[in-house]
């Protein structure tokens, strides 16, 4: 069953998501999307205009939705109500909750974040010792390497996929997003050849 995506007033299916990211009759729309970004400077874990929030390195071994949503949605609660913030961070009695994330992960609306990253608190950084603040999951890595066309086309790419905070950290975390990305990419090398 193919999937079904709107961006805007654009209706695209995965069947044809390569030909969009790498058809040059559709420059004027890519080059008026990627105007709005500053690609150079995306931080693929919160890309706001694109709504997409990942938390896929704040935990492990991730139990189900549900109990991620429950987890999240306690961290939260205890976290609105905490006064002293950079304490509320040091509560965890070990690094993560039985569903694999943080106990720092919290949620407002659509956005899934770490109140204590130094980007949420004007480069404070508030983590503690339990958070591993050099870890960069696979796509991350591997986007820093891409020179900007490529950078560009994976933006674009993340554009045309429907994707929540749960489908897009999973998918980093797994790497299915790169990876799906990779393939799209490879196919298009073998198409112009």
């Amino acid at each position: 069953m193919e999937k079904i995506i709107a961006q805007d007033d654009l209706i695209i299916n995965d069947k044809k998501c390569n030909d969009f990211v790498h058809n040059e009759s559709n420059d004027d729309l890519k080059k008026s999307f990627i105007d709005k970004l500053d690609v150079e400077s995306v931080n693929l874990c919160q890309i706001r205009e694109l709504n997409l929030f990942c938390m896929g390195c704040c935990g492990h071994d991730y139990g189900s939705r549900d109990k991620l949503e429950r987890a999240i949605d306690n961290n939260t609660q205890t976290y609105n109500e905490a006064k002293d913030k950079k304490l509320w961070g040091q509560r965890s009695p070990n690094y993560v909750h039985t569903s694999g994330v943080c106990y720092n992960v919290i949620r407002k609306g659509n956005e899934v974040f770490c109140p204590l990253h130094p980007l949420r608190n004007k480069g404070i950084d508030l983590r503690d010792k339990d958070c591993d603040i050099n870890y960069m999951c696979l796509t991350y890595k591997t986007y820093l390497k891409w020179d900007l066309g490529k950078r560009k086309r994976f933006i674009i790419f993340l554009s045309l996929k429907s994707r929540d905070w749960y489908e897009y950290s999973m998918g980093m975390d797994s790497d299915s997003i790169l990876n799906e990305f990779e393939n799209l990419e490879q196919k298009n090398n073998f198409q112009e050849k």
